[in-house]
């Protein structure tokens, strides 16, 4: 019996690419701070820094998607789910990505959108908060009706759109 247990914990040990669980940790982020992120987290993905727009929407989805940043955790403010090699953590019996950094996190969402819902991005640039929530919709990214998305992502925009001038005028 031991020998199997070492031949198991062996096999386990010697292969990375098995994912591995982490506990569910509340990595809570500020409002200011999520769009300073999102700001540099988007040049570093598209060699560009994004319009006011584009920022006051990614804060709003993100916001949408975390509870307003209290309901962030293991850095995964997009709420992604993970892949079958990917760390993780768990959620009503689904399994999100875990990350290291806020800034990984950040960069995961930002290439999430870029490979999975492309389309969007030129939505989240014209400020049109009802298409952008019905793309994510199409792209599968939420479960819950558009109706009731768009009623939470709606207000965020709003205060997102503030945060990203505020911030946008800071770094003038």
């Amino acid at each position: 019996m031991i020998s199997v247990i070492l031949f198991v914990l062996s096999i386990f040990l010697s292969n990375p690419s098995l994912p591995v669980q982490h506990v569910k940790t509340k990595t809570q982020l500020t409002d200011t701070y999520l769009v300073e992120l999102l700001y540099h987290t988007h040049f570093d993905v598209f060699k560009t820094y994004p319009t006011s727009q584009r920022l006051a929407m990614a804060w709003a989805h993100t916001s949408t998607e975390s509870g307003q940043g209290s309901k962030v955790y293991n850095y995964n403010i997009g709420n992604i789910h993970s892949g079958k090699k990917q760390p993780y953590y768990k959620v009503a019996g689904y399994r999100f990505r875990s990350y290291p950094s806020a800034q990984a996190g950040a960069l995961a969402y930002w290439n999430h959108l870029k490979n999975r819902c492309h389309s969007v991005l030129s939505i989240f640039n014209n400020g049109d908060v009802y298409q952008a929530a019905a793309q994510l919709k199409r792209c599968k990214y939420y479960g819950s009706t558009l109706e009731y998305y768009y009623k939470v992502m709606r207000p965020l925009y709003y205060k997102g759109s503030r945060l990203a001038l505020e911030f946008k005028e800071k770094q003038k």
